[in-house]
């Protein structure tokens, strides 16, 4: 990817249309010694939440220049009980709704110049989070619900019942 297309990537972290988008594997960044000076380490914010690593890195590439390699050097495994695992398996609340509320602090930074995570806007972060949260759950009930659907409607289902319909009248009968 060139600068363009990777800053693109993270700048516009959570905005793209397509709702299956992920950010490169933070994991595979070599980051200048220039760049930890001025940028230093992942938000105080972040401590124990998922989201830390994207953060980061969108704030390094506001100010400095980022290229790929065009190989595969990194091989990405989710673990039980890592961050990433929890987020996905629904153990942490918090975890769930990440994606939703980095989207939001990053977009009020770039449209806005607001930086959420400074002290004097706590309150709106507050809200952020409400709106994310109820965000990602109304996201996972259209989910389910579309799920719920899909199943209900599938041969499979169909097929079952109409099989254990003679099971169910001898159950009946005792």
């Amino acid at each position: 990817m060139s600068n363009d297309e990777l800053r693109d990537e993270f700048l516009n972290f959570g905005n793209k249309k397509n709702s299956n988008y992920g950010p490169t594997a933070c994991g595979t960044m070599m980051i200048s010694k220039k760049a930890l000076d001025k940028i230093g380490g992942y938000h105080s914010y972040f401590a124990g939440r998922v989201g830390e690593d994207i953060h980061w890195i969108y704030r390094i590439l506001k100010s400095f220049e980022g290229i790929t390699v065009n190989k595969i050097l990194y091989n990405y495994c989710v673990r039980e009980g890592s961050l990433t695992n929890i987020e996905y398996s629904g153990q942490n609340e918090k975890y769930a709704y990440s994606v939703q509320l980095l989207s939001k602090i990053i977009h009020a930074d770039i449209n806005e110049g607001v930086d959420i995570l400074n002290e004097k806007f706590h309150d709106r972060l507050l809200q952020m989070e409400l709106t994310a949260c109820e965000e990602k759950l109304t996201e996972t009930i259209k989910l389910l619900n579309s799920t719920k659907i899909s199943y209900e409607s599938s041969y499979s289902l169909k097929l079952g019942r109409f099989l254990l319909s003679p099971l169910k009248m001898f159950t009946r009968k005792k």
